[in-house]
């Protein structure tokens, strides 16, 4: 990528914290001022453009320094949750936030991560405390949201708060084809199907099938899902079996969300 050379580069005579970057990063690369210049240049008449940069190359550093100069916030996706948290220590000014799952929940917090925020039945009622609902809203507010990929495809589908950010920065683009591919793929286990008393469908090569299959399925995963959460006590002390029916209620809620992506889009 080459900036046109009737322009001068937009960071001629400019360090990285003159735009704000963190002090860490002393000084441009040419090849890192020449990337910056070229994706702007690219955005004026383009909604994306592709940076294939090598290994140690800094593209975290050209895709915030994008973010910087456009003046406006960015989703920052990764394949991995390590590397959200490496790029929040990079930049003190991301905040990063990942599946519910990854959080305790705020009235169980010594039974994580058996018991998470992902298994909270009330969460109007603890979003000042809740660790995730924080993270969350600091994310959402922030200049710089560093999000997973599988976070993501999720919470775009679903709610769509973080879709409303101008600039998403995809990180690992390559990875993106087995995430996409492994959020829509609906896969079911013999322990899930025998939770709601169901055989897979009889012709399993026809996708005519699979989707009247699919159909029943869901039925039947919202029925379960529905008389678990009645079993569940309403008093506001749960016992270890109530805990354990919260526990298989989230899974029968995710068996419905991947169902009724299937039934819906596939």
């Amino acid at each position: 990528m080459h900036a046109s050379s009737q322009h001068a580069s937009t960071l001629a005579g400019r360090l990285p914290r003159d735009i704000g970057l963190p002090e860490k990063f002393s000084a441009w690369r040419e090849t890192q001022a020449e990337a910056v210049d070229g994706i702007l240049n690219q955005l004026r008449v383009r909604k994306a453009v592709l940076v294939d940069a090598p290994t140690g190359s800094g593209k975290t550093i050209i895709a915030a320094a994008v973010a910087k100069l456009l003046e406006t916030r960015a989703v920052y996706t990764c394949s991995t949750k390590s590397l959200q948290d490496q790029v929040a220590d990079d930049f003190p000014y991301a905040r990063v936030v990942k599946g519910r799952r990854n959080y305790p929940c705020g009235l169980f917090p010594k039974l994580f991560p058996h018991i998470s925020a992902e298994h909270c039945t009330r969460p109007s009622n603890c979003t000042a405390t809740c660790a995730y609902m924080v993270s969350r809203e600091e994310a959402l507010r922030s200049e710089l949201a560093v999000l997973n990929i599988a976070y993501l495809l999720s919470e775009a589908n679903y709610v769509g708060r973080f879709s409303k950010i101008p600039l998403l920065i995809a990180d690992e683009i390559d990875s993106c084809e087995d995430q996409l591919l492994s959020y829509s793929s609906l896969v079911l286990t013999e322990r899930q199907l025998r939770r709601v008393g169901l055989d897979p469908p009889g012709k399993r090569t026809a996708f005519g099938a699979w989707r009247e299959w699919a159909e029943g399925a869901l039925a039947a995963t919202v029925r379960s899902e529905e008389q678990t959460a009645e079993d569940i006590s309403h008093t506001g002390t749960w016992t270890p079996d109530d805990l354990e029916k919260i526990v298989l209620q989230r899974d029968l809620q995710r068996m419905e969300s991947k169902l009724r992506f299937f039934v819906d889009n596939v």
